[in-house]
């Protein structure tokens, strides 16, 4: 993408003002902020990258299933569950909140 502003030269060290320097470099990032460049180089490295990975050996795999699935693992809930459902009942009520909050809904 062309640019209307020259790139460094000797000139700018020798002869110009340190202001048109600091200018010049201003100039710089605010043609960068526009251009809006992506944050990485590839595309499957932010979080499309593992939904692309997943959806493609699970195909009937929901968004929501899929944020949920994320979810879990990030916040390491298996080794909460292991630490803190020691008793059945704690199963017990989990299954029941379960069972109520999912009536609602329909397939």
């Amino acid at each position: 993408m062309p640019c209307d502003i020259p790139p460094y030269d000797m000139q700018a060290y020798n002869g110009l003002t340190m202001f048109s320097v600091i200018t010049h470099s201003y100039l710089w990032k605010q043609i960068l902020l526009q251009r809006r460049l992506p944050a990485t180089n590839d595309e499957n490295e932010g979080a499309l990258g593992p939904f692309r990975k997943l959806i493609h050996q699970q195909p009937q795999l929901t968004i929501q299933a899929y944020n949920e699935l994320t979810i879990f693992f990030h916040n390491n809930t298996q080794l909460f569950m292991e630490t803190n459902f020691t008793a059945e009942e704690d199963y017990k009520f989990l299954h029941k909140v379960a069972r109520e909050a999912g009536s609602g809904e329909q397939a």
